[in-house]
């Protein structure tokens, strides 16, 4: 009898780790398969975009009918970056709807948990989503309140040709439709049930507040005016950017740090440690740190970047000459005829409008000491760690679901929340700044005019380039043929491995947002 107890007690124990094992193997196998839908949902929603972009015409900046589709090969591969361990690559094979070998035994949550913790919950916590922080401005009119929102909650890094213009447009929008709709609803409640008529005045003049979002725009396009606020230090300039709450930076990402409108989420860098206006130092915040403030940017496929750009540009930048001539010129060092920013335009702007490691006198005059590596690593860098949500135009669609989710303002039509408190009080990133009649029927009281704020189509081609005879309109085909594209990326290497980054970075956004 003892014998057969004995042997009996490690037979139960067994059978009981094994019982748990298999649970926990179902819940692992569930959970991966789990995100492995969500993964494949997203590959499935990508190829239909491309499908239907590839039988449509050519609609300018927008890109959906320019070139092939740049998704993720099957031998994709990341490369290393220097500035911090690497990340996406280990989470998210080049094919995106499979896990890696090293981390096929693991759900993908358990892999991005163990592997890549701190920065994947950073990147959970900085896409949560944001609304705007009011507070009474210095003027008020008689029985109406001026609330303003504080400087410095959001900006947009643009790059041309990528649809910078058209989401710059759909951002300005937003912040018209929000101010309507703050002054229009705020405070259904206040009014009523208070103990004297001052109280209830007050509280009449706060419901009737006249909401402002003050907003400017910096582009290194508008040459003079650039150079003005940025070399010249012009005070208007500057005051417009010290008290916007929303910012257009058409200019390198260095800028932000310059204006102290930059930083790496999580903690405060890139102080200005020595050098007259930062020319002796890589780093040129013009003050002592720079906290992180939310910001979106939109990036495209170069070589459909930079085939927009030409065609956008042939006349006033590119002299009607054939692509292929042009580089040619900046191959042989004849570029004198070009000026500004055309050339540069061409030749991996991406990577340079990414770079936060930039000198002052670098900032203005188009050049770097670092080398292609380190700019590439520093532009990965960015896309990864600077931005609250990097849109990618190919994929406008999920795109714009992502703008929306972090930033509720940002959404196509704001009736499809389930609450205006969505829009004035949601997320975590906050200050209390409505009160809502939860009664009020607020859908019905806004009609689709106020509602919605669309992506619209911007700054296509001219209709007349002026490059044909008699300076009539030259017909340009809407994708560079075969030789044109080699040449483009050839030119353009840089900003392929950035886009390629990039492209794993937005399958991690899309992970983020449902984690």
């Amino acid at each position: 009898v003892l014998l057969l107890l004995l042997i009996s007690i490690p037979l139960t124990s067994c059978t009981g780790t094994t019982a748990s094992t298999n649970v926990e193997t179902e819940q692992h196998q569930q959970d991966y398969d789990n995100d492995q839908t969500l993964l494949l949902r997203g590959r499935n929603r990508r190829e239909r975009v491309n499908k239907r972009a590839e039988e449509e015409e050519e609609i300018g900046d927008h890109g959906h009918g320019h070139g092939r589709s740049h998704g993720h090969d099957d031998d994709h591969h990341l490369y290393e970056y220097y500035k911090s361990p690497p990340v996406i690559g280990d989470a998210v094979s080049g094919n995106s709807n499979q896990l890696s070998s090293s981390s096929s035994s693991l759900s993908l949550s358990t892999s991005l948990e163990e592997k890549h913790g701190e920065f994947f919950k950073n990147l959970v916590e900085r896409m949560k989503p944001h609304v705007f922080e009011l507070e009474e401005g210095e003027g008020q009119e008689e029985g109406q309140a001026q609330i303003e929102a504080r400087p410095r909650q959001f900006y947009h890094l643009h790059h041309m040709k990528t649809g910078g213009t058209s989401l710059s447009n759909l951002i300005s929008c937003a912040t018209r439709r929000y101010e309507t709709i703050y002054q229009r609803f705020h405070g259904q409640e206040q009014g009523h049930g208070h103990k004297n008529n001052n109280d209830k005045a007050q509280a009449n003049t706060q419901a009737n507040a006249k909401a402002h979002i003050p907003s400017f725009r910096l582009s290194e396009c508008s040459k003079h005016g650039y150079e003005r606020c940025v070399m010249q230090k012009q005070e208007s300039c500057r005051n417009s950017i010290e008290s916007a709450a929303v910012m257009t930076y058409c200019a390198p990402l260095a800028i932000t740090d310059y204006f102290n409108w930059g930083g790496t989420h999580g903690r405060n860098t890139y102080t200005n440690s020595a050098g007259t206006n930062g020319s002796n130092t890589r780093s040129i915040s013009s003050s002592s740190s720079s906290s992180w403030i939310p910001s979106v940017t939109m990036l495209r496929d170069p070589v459909n970047r930079v085939w927009s750009m030409y065609r956008f540009q042939m006349k006033y930048c590119y002299q009607c000459k054939p692509l292929l001539q042009i580089y040619d010129d900046i191959d042989n060092g004849n570029t004198d005829q070009y000026s500004g920013i055309c050339l540069p335009q061409i030749t991996n702007h991406l990577t340079r409008n990414l770079l936060t490691n930039l000198t002052f006198d670098e900032l203005n005059n188009y050049t770097s000491t670092m080398t292609d590596e380190q700019k590439v690593n520093d532009a990965i860098h960015s896309v990864r760690n600077r931005f609250t949500v990097v849109g990618i135009l190919e994929r406008l669609e999920e795109s714009l679901d992502l703008f929306s989710y972090s930033f509720p303002w940002l959404s196509e039509d704001i009736r499809d929340l389930s609450s205006l408190e969505d829009l004035f009080n949601g997320g975590d990133h906050h200050h209390d700044t409505m009160n809502m009649n939860s009664n009020f029927d607020w859908k019905s009281a806004i009609d689709e005019t106020e509602s919605t704020c669309t992506f619209p189509h911007s700054n296509s081609s001219p209709r007349n380039n002026g490059c044909g005879e008699g300076r009539t309109h030259l017909d340009v085909p809407s994708q560079p043929d075969e030789e044109t594209r080699r040449v483009i990326e050839q030119h353009n290497m840089l900003d392929k491995k950035v886009y390629e980054a990039a492209l794993d970075h937005f399958e991690l956004q899309k992970l983020a947002v449902n984690w």
